[in-house]
């Protein structure tokens, strides 16, 4: 075991940031972890989402996602100026047709992705199932995949036409004008009544506009009432935005930011560097963090409605983690430990994509009446009378089997990038 992490991290690219991709690789783990417990039923409460407001760890996955979205627009553009040798074109203002090209093309294939997974199932046991009308004419408009899509095509336009400065007024307005609307913005429930300011499931104005606009059918929760609603909904996909916006004011102001005058002159000690990159990582987030709790006691955290003080909480946690993994990596030097999440890290979408084919898989295959998982499940829970360890232990099983191909791809630098 201490071999083969070895030899992943002795193989990594010294040209990464491997703090980076420590927090991607983490982060999907924990998505992909969450996403296939053994039975709903039986879950540990931090692996669970919390009912409606507050927060668990699992609700800091996805935006932890975006926030390393953020981190990567800006990393890779930097990458990209180095190896063509332009001085500081990530941090240079303006878009050109060919970098347009590709951002709407990732973005396309984001979203096909996102819709070929929503498909990707069939009943094979039920005569009444029609693919045709019970999956594509109810095809679900938006999910992860399609917010990643949008929160992508977005940030990476605003990376290209807009200073530091302009990024973080924008994400004042974004939050400001979301907070506006959902307090403010009055909307008609089923029987007429005017309201204003109701944050509840299936009864507020983000609920209200997702379900005149895409119908019940198309929607996640279908049976919330008075409205159907959907947690990656339109309008709180405003919000999300500066999740990512906040990963690429990260990384230009902190991980990219150009080397001083000084600096340039003097050979200047990698380690202090990175200590200053740490300090001033969680001199951006703490305050953050405590606007957060200020700000939490008009507008609860919640993940549902992408909440304003949720986003904070969110993006002043992920910059914690990266200092984290900075000071663990970086100073301490403690990589071993990283290996599996660098596998998971180098192929996220790759990860993601096959988990939820592999996970709609053994739902559908049946032996002797019972699913495929539910035939895996019944030996895993001989393991211990609790239900949760378990549970807990078949997503574990499941993660193990990822690892497999991952690890593959890994090593035959298989890097799917979309």
């Amino acid at each position: 075991m201490i071999n083969h992490f070895k030899q992943i991290v002795n193989g990594y690219n010294p040209n990464r940031m491997m703090s980076v991709d420590l927090l991607r690789g983490v982060t999907i783990f924990t998505m992909i972890l969450v996403n296939n417990p053994g039975s709903w039923g039986n879950l540990y409460s931090p692996l669970a989402h919390a009912v409606w407001h507050g927060w668990t760890i699992t609700d800091l996955v996805f935006p932890f996602f975006l926030f390393i979205v953020g981190l990567s627009i800006a990393l890779s553009a930097n990458q990209t100026a180095s190896s063509c040798d332009k001085k500081n074109q990530a941090n240079t203002i303006g878009i050109n047709r060919f970098e347009l090209l590709q951002i709407v093309a990732r973005t396309v294939k984001l979203f096909l992705l996102g819709w070929l997974l929503g498909l990707s199932y069939y009943n094979f046991y039920d005569p009444q199932f029609s693919w045709f009308n019970d999956k594509l004419l109810s095809i679900r408009w938006f999910g992860v995949l399609q917010r990643i899509a949008i929160v992508y095509f977005v940030c990476a336009i605003c990376f290209r036409l807009m200073t530091s400065r302009q990024l973080i007024i924008l994400c004042m307005v974004l939050l400001g004008a979301y907070w506006t609307a959902m307090m403010l913005l009055p909307y008609i429930d089923n029987n007429g009544n005017q309201l204003v300011g109701v944050l509840l499931p299936g009864n507020n104005l983000a609920a209200y506009i997702d379900h005149h606009l895409f119908g019940v059918n198309h929607l996640y929760h279908k049976s919330t009432q008075p409205f159907a609603s959907d947690p990656e909904g339109l309008l709180t996909t405003v919000p999300a935005l500066v999740n990512c916006l906040i990963g690429i004011l990260v990384a230009k102001s902190v991980l990219l930011k150009p080397n001083t005058p000084d600096e340039k002159t003097a050979t200047v000690n990698q380690e202090q560097k990175v200590k200053q990159q740490i300090i001033k990582l969680l001199w951006m987030a703490f305050p953050m963090l405590l606007l957060a709790y200020i700000a939490s006691n008009w507008f609860p955290f919640n993940k549902n409605l992408w909440s304003p003080p949720y986003v904070l909480l969110s993006s002043s946690l992920a910059i914690i983690v990266l200092a984290l993994a900075r000071w663990l990596i970086d100073l301490r030097g403690a990589k071993l430990w990283t290996a599996p999440f660098l596998v998971f890290g180098s192929n996220a979408i790759a990860l993601f994509m096959l988990s939820g084919f592999v996970a709609r898989l053994i739902s559908m295959v049946k032996i002797d009446g019972l699913s495929l998982k539910a035939s895996v499940y019944s030996m895993v829970e001989l393991i211990s009378d609790d239900a949760k360890l378990n549970s807990l232990c078949f997503a574990l099983l499941f993660m193990l089997v990822m690892y497999c191909p991952l690890y593959w791809m890994y090593q035959k630098k298989l890097f799917w990038k979309v």
